[in-house]
C-alpha cells in the first residue's frame, strides 16, 4: 500500500485517539501548561512516529476536547 499525505495524517490522527483515550483525561477548564505541541511529541515518543500537531489537534476535536488559540487544551494526563 502506498502511503499518500491523506492516508498519513489518517494513520497519525489514530494514534493520537489511542494515546488520548488511553493516557489521559478531560478537564473541565483550559489547562496552561502542556500545549497541543508539547503532548503531540509525548505521542511521538510513545509510537516512535511522527506525528503532525495538526493531527493531535484534530484528534483532540474529534474527541471532545477543547482547544483554544494558544493551542492550550483541556486535558491533563493520567
Amino acid at each position: 500500500m502506498i502511503m499518500n499525505e491523506r492516508t498519513t495524517l489518517t494513520h497519525e490522527i489514530i494514534l493520537c485517539k489511542l494515546w488520548i483515550e488511553n493516557y489521559t483525561r478531560k478537564l473541565q477548564n483550559i489547562k496552561r501548561g502542556i500545549s497541543t505541541y508539547g503532548y503531540k511529541h509525548k505521542v511521538e515518543h510513545a509510537y516512535g512516529y511522527y506525528i503532525h500537531e495538526s493531527s493531535f489537534k484534530q484528534a483532540c476535536i474529534d474527541l471532545g476536547f477543547k482547544v483554544n488559540k494558544n493551542n492550550y487544551i483541556n486535558m491533563n494526563m493520567i
